[in-house]
Parts: C-alpha cells; sequence; structure tokens
C-alpha cells in the first residue's frame, strides 16, 4: 500500500471501485476518534470515503496529528 513516512510510516492510502480509504499504521487512532468519524465507514485500521464525499481537510489533519503524536513517543 502506498503511503507516507517520517521516519516510521504515518499513513497508508488505497483507492478501490467504490470509495478511498486512508489508513493511519495504528491500531488505535482509528477507535480514538470515534466520536469525530462517526458517519464514515471505519475498519479497525482505517476510514473509507466514497470519492464523491471526501474526508474534511480537518479530520484528515486530526487523524494525521494523532498518528503523529503516537510516533513522536515511541521515538522518547
Amino acid at each position: 500500500m502506498p503511503g507516507f513516512r517520517i521516519g516510521r510510516i504515518v499513513a497508508g492510502y488505497a483507492a478501490f471501485t467504490h470509495h478511498l480509504g486512508l489508513y493511519p499504521d495504528s491500531g488505535s487512532v482509528i477507535a480514538r476518534l470515534s466520536v469525530e468519524l462517526a458517519g464514515w465507514k471505519t475498519s479497525k485500521s482505517g476510514v473509507l470515503f466514497p470519492p464523491a464525499h471526501p474526508l474534511p481537510v480537518p479530520l484528515v489533519h486530526r487523524i494525521l496529528d494523532l498518528r503523529l503524536a503516537e510516533i513522536a513517543a515511541i521515538g522518547r
């Protein structure tokens, strides 16, 4: 899966026939954002959305900020 790395993998992304996915490389980010992600289809590892309805930029920032905070904590 393609993705972004800053020292460690931050997040991956994927395109499927009927949806796109954003996958923070974490077992806890999606669970921690359950309230903010209400209304979006989620899995244990990511959030799925149709191309016609992309994730709002502030929500993407929130997902990535949490993942980057995890990476920083691991590095300590």
